[in-house]
């Protein structure tokens, strides 16, 4: 009787001290990570989706007035379309280069071809993205193209640090 009393107890400690553990566990727990914003909200994949508004970050610091909000949200959109053709276009042609390897055989003609297409896709794409921001700056009078002028380095700094690729780390050279 004592030993199936203890049993018991011990049962009804140890029920209470998970019971205990585990409340601790769920009021003391952090709050998980909000959601990816949606492919909508990001405008990343697939054609039809909306880009993330320029003008959301230009607004305040411009004071721009809804006219211009709009004018540069267009100017935006068929930019962040021409981007995407002109990725898709370079993803294409990098497909070719490097299928040149699983040929038997390649001329130096093609391989220079699609080099050269390479490189002209990719100025096409550096200049696209100067055009953007020149027609932004003509939508904006003459004390917003100032401070345009100001953000410029940051602006384009982000976008030069987002799309460099990363640096492999070194190997060693076999000897």
């Amino acid at each position: 009787m004592k030993q199936q009393k203890f049993l018991i107890i011990s049962i009804v400690v140890l029920l209470f001290l998970n019971v205990g553990t585990l409340s601790f566990l769920f009021l003391n727990m952090q709050k998980p990570p909000l959601p990816p914003l949606s492919a909508e909200s990001v405008g990343r994949p697939g054609p039809e989706t909306k880009p993330p508004s320029i003008s959301l970050k230009l607004q305040e610091p411009l004071s721009l007035d809804e006219t211009q909000v709009k004018k540069i949200d267009s100017i935006h959109l068929s930019h962040v379309k021409k981007m995407r053709q002109i990725d898709e276009d370079f993803k294409n042609t990098m497909g070719n280069y490097f299928s040149l390897l699983s040929k038997e055989s390649y001329s130096e003609r093609e391989k220079d071809s699609l080099q050269k297409e390479l490189i002209r896709i990719h100025t096409s794409k550096i200049e696209a993205s100067f055009s953007n921001f020149e027609h932004i700056k003509m939508m904006l009078t003459q004390e917003q193209q100032k401070i345009f002028s100001r953000m410029l380095p940051e602006m384009t700094g982000r976008m030069i640090e987002h799309r460099a690729a990363p640096k492999p780390p070194a190997r060693p050279i076999p000897h």
